[in-house]
């Protein structure tokens, strides 16, 4: 089995946040978004705020901020989660690395960007399904349970999920 580091699954909007060229860029999934591409309510907030984060300027164009917008989709968060971007994944361009998330967080911190939250590793190790579940028996972010885990190997480019089978039927459908 391999290694792994567990993280909580946030359930939100999956986005990005980068700077090109002058600009800041968001999108949602593959889309960059604007006025004319958004197609739900959290993607206008997550706009909004992603735009209006000045810090965003001090990201190298080789860095890519994948994340998590937070949002009330499927689980209740409460107001001081709610519509808050969660550091899911940074990528390094042009090798399309994945940095390890610990490293991700000091080079976000050392570059002074500002309002990104991160998570915290609930444990490394190696993981049979038992583990898992009694791991999202309790949501470090909701009263409740977690929607699942995230599971990273950096190292050997292993990523995996685990759905908490309370909320997997309300994912696929």
């Amino acid at each position: 089995p391999i290694t792994f580091e567990a993280y909580e699954k946030i359930d939100g909007g999956n986005c990005q946040v980068r700077y090109h060229q002058g600009r800041i860029l968001a999108s949602s999934r593959a889309n960059y978004l604007n006025r004319r591409t958004i197609r739900r309510p959290w993607q206008e907030r997550f706009l909004k705020w992603a735009t209006g984060n000045y810090s965003f300027y001090h990201l190298p164009q080789n860095l890519i901020i994948f994340g998590e917008w937070a949002g009330n989709h499927t689980l209740e968060y409460p107001e001081d989660v709610k519509d808050h971007f969660f550091l899911i994944d940074l990528l390094k361009l042009p090798s399309k690395t994945l940095i390890p998330y610990q490293r991700a967080v000091k080079i976000l911190k050392k570059l002074g960007i500002k309002d990104v939250r991160f998570l915290r590793t609930l444990k490394k190790g190696k993981f049979t399904k038992e583990d898992l579940e009694k791991l999202s028996a309790q949501s470090e972010l909701r009263k409740g349970n977690m929607e699942g885990i995230v599971l990273k190997n950096y190292e050997e480019r292993v990523f995996e999920k685990y759905l908490n089978p309370e909320y997997a039927e309300i994912a696929e459908g």
